[in-house]
Parts: structure tokens; C-alpha cells; sequence
């Protein structure tokens, strides 16, 4: 799925929940603060228990990007994969080029855009493609599910109403 962030547009939201793992999930605690839409905005609680499995799909999430980061190139990326070609200048990145960092991917990989181009890249620092000007601000969303397939609402995760209870790769 190819999704061109626009700066302008304040909605930046990409189907989906990146990893190369799926986690399963848990409640840390005997109740969820539960959304009606995957924003902050409408929040409800739902009675759970401590412990109690929380069922989602990652296909069923959504990955929201508040703020876009900042990369600077240090070297070319051998694993960079662009759908599309650069709207402008050379096709592969330049050393000192500023790259605009998304979101994470899994695995190393992250979607980063430059000169209109949306691509996977390899963004940890300890692959020395990239470095870190600003980490993206971006708000991960599963969709909660009840075992009769019916849905109460979206959990934001946070790290705090959560635990993860296995992974399945």
C-alpha cells in the first residue's frame, strides 16, 4: 500500500499495524479506556479483569501519525525499496539529504519519504543509513473485539493498560 504523507493534512492514518511479530495482548489492569474512533477524543471504560486476553487483528488496527520525523543519510541504503521513483533529482539517496522518517516498519525497516517517493528503509540508528534528527510521533490502534466478533471500541496503545502475554511470529 503506497500512502503519500501530506504535511498539510492533518489526518495522516495508514490501515494497519506494523511488526514483525504479532503480539498477544493482555490487561494490566480491571478496566480499558476504550475509544468509539481510533482518536483521543470520546473515551469510555469497558469492565475487563487483570490478565484477561484482549482480542484484536493487526490487519484490524490503524497506525497514526502525529508528527513526521527527521533523518539525515549517511551512507546509501542497499535495502531501500521505492514503488515509485523520486518525483525530482536522483533516484537513490544523497549523504547529508534530510529524509522524512514515518513511522517504524518491524525489523529495521521503516517507511521514510523523500522528494515525493514513500519507501521502506533500513531507519535503526545502529545500521548507520541514517541519523536521528526527530523521532515521528505516531499513535498505534487496534480495534477491540469481543468473542462474538462485535466491537466495543479502539484501544490506544500506550504502554500503560497493556501487557503483552505471548508473541506469535
Amino acid at each position: 500500500m503506497v500512502f503519500l504523507f501530506d504535511p498539510s493534512n492533518k489526518d495522516r492514518i495508514v490501515d494497519g499495524v506494523f511488526g514483525e511479530c504479532r503480539p498477544v495482548y493482555a490487561a494490566a489492569q480491571d478496566d480499558l479506556n476504550l475509544h468509539r474512533q481510533p482518536d483521543l477524543r470520546k473515551k469510555f471504560r469497558l469492565q475487563y479483569r487483570k490478565g484477561w486476553r484482549i482480542p484484536t487483528d493487526k490487519r484490524e488496527g490503524v497506525t497514526r501519525v502525529i508528527e513526521i520525523g527527521r533523518l539525515r543519510v549517511l551512507k546509501d541504503d542497499e535495502q531501500l525499496d521505492c514503488p515509485q521513483s523520486p518525483a525530482v533529482g536522483p533516484p537513490a539517496l544523497v549523504v547529508g539529504e534530510m529524509v522524512e522518517y514515518l513511522f517504524y516498519l518491524g525489523e529495521g525497516m521503516g517507511r521514510v519519504q523523500f522528494r515525493g517517493a514513500e519507501c521502506s528503509s533500513q531507519v535503526v540508528e545502529d545500521l548507520g543509513v541514517y541519523e536521528t534528527l526527530q523521532w515521528p510521533e505516531v499513535q498505534v490502534w487496534f480495534r477491540v473485539f469481543f468473542a462474538d466478533g462485535s466491537s466495543p471500541g479502539w484501544l490506544l496503545l500506550d504502554g500503560q493498560q497493556i501487557v503483552v502475554s505471548d508473541v506469535l511470529c
